[in-house]
């Protein structure tokens, strides 16, 4: 009956914005949680209905959870590069670009020298790489932006940035802390 009181005046504008990527990394941890829930429900269900044990061990939830991780990885990474409402290509290729090269440079490290084959294993570390270039270069973006307005030294622009916008710059140390789970 009061729909119409909850009822928003913004409206959706653009495929790829800060929205849409929340959008999907919730619907990614939906799925995460519904795969998690039926890997423990299901041998349960399995036993009252059937009289018969079944397991869900390791390997059910590294096929099904494994791939979604990594898609919330890729995305962690891809989110903060993104605008908010409406991101343009231009603006896309110019962020995108500094951690695409880690990323790249750290593939080709990761095949050449580590001698890694496993395509799994590549995409993992690759999008992990992806993730630390795309934290590191917020980092350095607001270290500049500092120090040009400011004149601050890089140990005090980086304490003044975090001080100052704990919320940003505290959630890309959480990124690490996962990119260190990962």
């Amino acid at each position: 009956t009061r729909a119409k009181d909850i009822d928003s005046t913004q409206r959706f504008d653009f495929a790829v914005s800060k929205e849409s990527g929340f959008l999907v990394n919730n619907l990614l941890f939906v799925g995460i949680a519904f795969a998690t829930f039926w890997g423990t429900v299901f041998p349960l269900l399995t036993e009252v209905y059937n009289g018969s044990k079944i397991t869900v061990g390791a390997p059910f939830y590294e096929k099904v959870n494994g791939p979604l991780f990594l898609a919330i990885l890729v995305l962690m990474g891809v989110g903060p590069l993104l605008a908010w409402r409406r991101t343009t290509w231009s603006v896309i290729k110019r962020n995108f670009r500094p951690p695409l090269i880690v990323a790249a440079l750290w593939l080709i490290f990761l095949i050449t020298v580590l001698r890694i084959t496993n395509a799994w294993s590549l995409a993992g570390l690759t999008a992990i790489a992806f993730v630390f270039g795309t934290v590191a270069l917020e980092y350095y973006r607001g270290i500049r932006a500092r120090q040009w307005r400011s004149g601050e030294t890089i140990p005090v622009a980086i304490s003044n940035l975090v001080a100052h916008n704990r919320r940003r710059y505290g959630g890309y140390i959480v990124h690490i802390g996962i990119l260190l789970v990962a």
